[in-house]
């Protein structure tokens, strides 16, 4: 123990500069091979790349894993499953079939991000070449992954969903499917994909065509809840090429028309000129501009205050108070309805930069005493994107 004396340990992590190891809980569903340790649609959770490993994991499921623990690192909580290849992703994301809701099920809500990838092999033939340019079954699983994660954020466990947007046809922008057109808020589809030159692939086939999900969760999972895939700030991809999911097309082949890709509501990779690397263009999900939701920052912020707000409140259900001599909530309730979510969601999102504010109002009129319910508003306060940096730049010939 040595000589008694006073000593000090330096808390870290106080000023909202870490991330919330429980935000960035994922799930992954990802084609592979049974073990003796996992069968497929068996839900299991690991904490790191070696835990694939010990799984005897490999081929396109080890691949993926790798990917989200380059980013997410060792520790991480990482819920996954195994599917046949060829399994179809509207198969998967279905309410009525045992194999995503199985997953979610399974963390019991701690899965905030989930996310969808079969290896495509030589066999699969639906709407093969897609008329919207990408694969047909990731269009059809686009509702079917909304209404899951809707049921899910009805029974409290609110989470948000990851798709690849594979067999990408560079040669169909045009007629490329605009998801703006939807209202699919909770799902989000990418187009980074690998170089078929990267895995050995015959440009024949279509294994290689997938996009990369276990790199792009693993990016969420080390992300604070607001912030943006496209951050700038965050660094670049790591990646030494960018290619999309055709396994042919470079980011930077297809800058001209990245505009058109990002404005129809996809995930893309770019380059951004005098900045080393690659880059996430932005983080839309698959709904129209005026969705509140049109972020996935702004929807995991959202995720978070309803969780937050879950765990406050469902303290108070069939508690008693006392009313006021009107009948009405008495002043000491109010503040004990106001005062627990104010504390939460401030100490837990606002001191921590999620957010920029948050009010809650409780009307002291209501009827609870004849109605039994109790209603509370919360308001949520985010912070702003610079998205677009308008610069007036000139000469003048005065300068006040």
């Amino acid at each position: 123990m040595g000589i008694p004396n006073v000593s000090f340990e330096l808390l870290k992590g106080q000023l909202g500069g870490t991330i919330n190891l429980d935000d960035g809980i994922a799930g992954l569903i990802v084609s592979g091979t049974a073990t003796p340790d996992i069968a497929l649609s068996e839900p299991k959770v690991i904490f790191s790349y070696e835990d694939a490993l010990d799984l005897e994991l490999s081929g396109f499921a080890l691949r993926e894993i790798q990917e989200f623990y380059q980013f997410a690192g060792a520790g991480q909580e990482l819920w996954i499953m195994l599917v046949a290849d060829d399994t179809l992703i509207s198969e998967i994301c279905d309410i009525t079939n045992p194999l995503a809701k199985k997953l979610l099920d399974a963390s019991a809500g701690r899965i905030k991000v989930w996310g969808v990838n079969v290896e495509l092999t030589s066999s699969y033939s639906p709407s093969i070449p897609s008329a919207e340019g990408i694969d047909a079954d990731v269009l059809a699983a686009l509702p079917l992954a909304q209404a899951l994660c809707e049921d899910f954020a009805g029974r409290h466990h609110p989470t948000r969903c990851v798709m690849g947007g594979r067999m990408f046809d560079a040669g169909k922008i045009a007629e490329l499917r605009d998801l703006k057109q939807g209202s699919d808020n909770r799902v989000q589809i990418t187009l980074l994909g690998r170089s078929l030159e990267e895995l050995d692939s015959d440009p024949t086939n279509h294994e290689g065509k997938e996009a990369r999900v276990g790199f792009l969760l693993g990016l969420y999972s080390s992300l604070s809840v607001q912030r943006n895939i496209g951050r700038v700030a965050n660094g670049d991809l790591g990646l030494t090429e960018a290619f999309y999911s055709d396994g042919e097309t470079t980011a930077e082949e297809l800058m001209n028309a990245a505009d058109t890709i990002h404005d129809k509501g996809y995930v893309l990779p770019i380059v951004r000129y005098g900045k080393n690397g690659y880059f996430y263009a932005d983080d839309p999900t698959a709904t129209a501009d005026t969705d509140d939701f049109n972020s996935f920052a702004r929807g995991r912020v959202i995720d978070k205050a309803q969780r937050i707000a879950y765990n406050v409140f469902c303290d108070f259900v069939n508690d008693d108070y006392s009313v006021d001599a009107s009948g009405q909530i008495g002043i000491g309730e109010l503040k004990r309805l106001q005062g627990g979510i104010d504390d939460a969601v401030n100490q837990q999102m606002t001191a921590a930069g999620e957010i920029s504010a948050f009010q809650s109002f409780v009307d002291p009129a209501q009827d609870t005493l004849a109605t039994g319910q109790t209603k509370v508003k919360l308001m949520v306060q985010p912070r702003a994107y610079h998205k677009q940096i308008v610069i007036e730049l000139g000469f003048s010939k005065t300068i006040e």
